[in-house]
């Protein structure tokens, strides 16, 4: 065999690959919804483990305060939330524009390159944007705009 028809031979092997991959992926995503659909919906060991994770890792445990105290029970975190959210909507601490500006600009930001800047500031091309279709995952929820990654993949020549 020649170098092209194996370059070819192991291009069909790597998609057949991708496809197999990506079916395993969808049983995999299957069996997990399934799964969640039987026993998550019941008052069972399974949903208490689920929540119960879930609710450790939304809790707050600890916050530092300006003076750089760590604050660790929940009445005195909900304290210091309540002064910060009083503090930054309130009348009384309004900032003129040029505090505001000075405050900008002592921060320590990173800068972009001119050359940088040009790149950003250029429109996206249609392989750009064809590019960012196709790492979707056609298989996840659809996004704000409410259509799932296969709806790109179908109708991205349109």
């Amino acid at each position: 065999m020649g170098s092209q028809q194996n370059l070819e031979k192991e291009k069909e092997i790597r998609t057949e690959i991708e496809q197999i991959l990506d079916q395993e992926q969808l049983l995999w995503m299957q069996k997990s919804m399934t799964n969640w659909i039987v026993k998550g919906e019941r008052n069972t060991r399974f949903y208490h483990t689920i929540t119960n994770k879930r609710r450790a890792r939304n809790r707050i445990t600890s916050i530092k305060r300006r003076d750089g105290q760590s604050v660790h029970t929940e009445v005195e975190i909900e304290k210091e939330f309540l002064n910060y959210f009083k503090e930054v909507f309130s009348d009384q601490g309004d900032a003129s524009e040029l505090q505001i500006r000075e405050a900008l600009e002592n921060l320590a930001l990173p800068q972009f390159s001119h050359d940088s800047k040009q790149t950003l500031e250029q429109p996206f091309t249609p392989q750009e944007v064809k590019r960012a279709a196709f790492q979707i995952n056609p298989y996840k929820a659809p996004g704000i705009d409410g259509k799932p990654g296969v709806f790109f993949f179908r109708n991205i020549g349109t």
